[in-house]
């Protein structure tokens, strides 16, 4: 179990290097005026997650015919 911890732990600060090292070239970039297109191409598009999923449809009960009422 520690050893896992401890596997996470060493993936978890590659994974953080790499995404600051990411965010560091597209900021000089930015200030370096280097990008080709419009920065709202880089944009990020946000879904929103309201917590309230769509209800789900209910399927009407079928008449059975051969039941007398």
């Amino acid at each position: 179990m520690v050893a896992d911890t401890a596997q996470i732990d060493l993936f978890d600060g590659k994974l953080y290097v790499c995404m600051r090292d990411l965010n560091s070239a597209g900021q000089k970039a930015i200030r370096n005026d280097d990008l080709r297109v419009g920065v709202h191409e880089y944009a990020f598009h946000h879904l929103k997650n309201s917590g309230n999923p769509a209800p789900v449809p209910v399927p009407a009960p079928a008449n059975d015919a051969g039941r007398a009422s």
